[in-house]
């Protein structure tokens, strides 16, 4: 490692337990949703897109969990 690089601690670069809590409920639900829609697009007959899902998924897991008035930096 040379003078001129940081280093960084290894606590810095480690999530908290809440967050890891927080993550894991976040993947049970969207494998779990999907698999509802999944079975419910059976039924009727219908094809069901686990890309588009986890797309929306994604997109509502960050509309809920943004803090109001912060925005993506365009």
């Amino acid at each position: 490692m040379t003078r001129n690089q940081q280093q960084t601690k290894a606590l810095d670069q480690v999530i908290g337990y809440q967050d890891k809590v927080r993550l894991m409920v976040l993947e049970v639900l969207r494998e779990e949703s999907g698999r509802e829609l999944a079975a419910q697009a059976r039924f009727n007959q219908l094809e069901f897109d686990w890309n588009e899902h986890n797309i929306h998924f994604i997109k509502l897991n960050e509309s809920i969990t943004r803090p109001v008035g912060l925005q993506n930096r365009t």
